[in-house]
């Protein structure tokens, strides 16, 4: 008598994960400029390796600062964007035909994106329920952002699936009794940290929590393999900028944009533009703008307590609810999924709260908190948070939906 509803949600299951792959095809298909996608900084930097300039992006043209690559220049060694993303991006750009190399790409995030689709059902059920995990798969599938995402070349899908494997591996336990599972837990956050290095945040809150659980010994096994994961990075970093350790050299330019005078997101005035051209000869010119960057949002900080409280709530409402000046979401396409999912998950997470069995979920959307308060949210930000609100929206759609049953069937 219990097979047929196992078989009936097996069945949805499969015809969820249709849907999925057809509507991505489809958005790919009909709506995206196959030919002409924008790589942005990781095109540019796989371009600049596969042509024998190395790890680097920006160079300079007619007294002008550039990183759209081109050739017969000669760009600066880089540490703008983490190689994680770039080293994925490579093998497909030796595909000299644009229509055909970005086709190929986004068919493989596309199936990635499929796959993600069946990952946060299985982690939604480990959660809940059969019934929420159905429902989370169903807006993991049909969530305009997300198909979006999955037909264009940016990071989104793969941390996806990075994010999803973690948690269900933190949601069965067992990482420090199974020396498989450990050794996934391990390589799945050295990918993340190499796609998005503000993801180190998280595992260190995340190994305060194992502190606890497993003393200092266990932890510095997860330390020592990141470490020496990380460290080519570092050293690669030391050789060419001469300091050490180095992760990134934009993490000045994004402090200072979450932090400043004028506005959230501001890119600078004249004054600060000036001091960026003054080294724009200089091979180090990545390390000096991180610099002067850097220093003029520290200073900023320090000198506005008052102004950094209303900037930290706006940052957080931006990434949370959404950012009103970026015009990527002006569409209500875009607006009403993220109210319907907001509403959703504050009732899923409000409806049970339990530290023993969501404390890593509540430790990642403190994390996210955190990396926005400190620098600030592009919508892509809140895309990347949503994998892991969706289980409690479906969790909160499951309950809506048991309520209005229960209400139709008492009349």
């Amino acid at each position: 008598m219990n097979k047929e509803p196992k078989v009936t949600q097996h069945k949805t299951l499969i015809l969820i994960i249709v849907l999925a792959l057809l509507s991505r095809i489809i958005f790919l298909l009909a709506v995206s400029d196959i030919k002409n996608m924008h790589s942005y900084e990781y095109g540019e930097i796989t371009k600049n390796l596969q042509h024998g300039n190395g790890y680097s992006l920006f160079y300079l043209e007619n007294d002008s600062l550039k990183l759209e690559y081109k050739t017969g220049t000669f760009p600066y060694k880089s540490a703008y964007m983490p190689p994680g993303y770039t080293s994925f991006l490579y093998p497909f750009f030796i595909i000299n035909n644009d229509l055909i190399r970005n086709l190929f790409i986004s068919l493989i995030q596309i199936l990635l994106s499929v796959l993600n689709v069946f990952l946060i059902y299985t982690l939604t059920r480990q959660m809940y329920s059969e019934n929420a995990g159905i429902i989370a798969a169903f807006i993991y599938a049909l969530l305009p952002e997300f198909i979006y995402a999955s037909a264009n070349i940016n990071v989104v899908v793969l941390y996806h699936s990075g994010v999803l494997c973690l948690f269900y591996l933190l949601q069965k336990g067992k990482i420090f009794s199974d020396y498989k599972i450990l050794s996934l837990f391990i390589l799945i956050s050295i990918f993340l940290i190499y796609l998005r290095f503000e993801f180190i945040l998280f595992i260190v809150l995340l190994t305060l929590f194992f502190f606890k659980m497993f003393g200092i010994k266990r932890i510095s096994i997860i330390y020592f393999f990141i470490i020496v994961a990380l460290s080519p990075w570092f050293i690669r970093n030391y050789m060419i900028f001469r300091h050490f350790p180095l992760l990134s050299t934009s993490t000045g330019l994004n402090l200072y944009r979450g932090n400043n005078e004028y506005f959230v997101g501001c890119w600078g005035d004249d004054s600060l533009f000036a001091k960026l051209k003054s080294h724009q000869n200089s091979p180090d010119y990545e390390y000096e703008a991180n610099r002067i960057y850097f220093k003029k949002a520290v200073n900023f900080i320090s000198a506005n307590p008052g102004k950094e409280v209303i900037y930290g709530l706006q940052k957080l409402y931006n990434l949370w609810v959404f950012n009103n000046d970026d015009k990527r979401t002006e569409s209500f396409y875009y607006k009403i999924p993220v109210v319907v999912i907001l509403v959703l998950f504050l009732l899923g997470l409000f409806s049970k709260i339990s530290v023993d069995r969501f404390k890593y979920f509540y430790l990642f959307f403190v994390y996210f908190s955190l990396i926005a308060i400190i620098f600030f949210a592009l919508p892509r930000y809140q895309t990347m948070l949503k994998v892991m609100i969706i289980p409690f929206a479906a969790q909160g759609a499951a309950i809506l939906y048991d309520y209005v049953k229960l209400k139709f069937t008492d009349q």
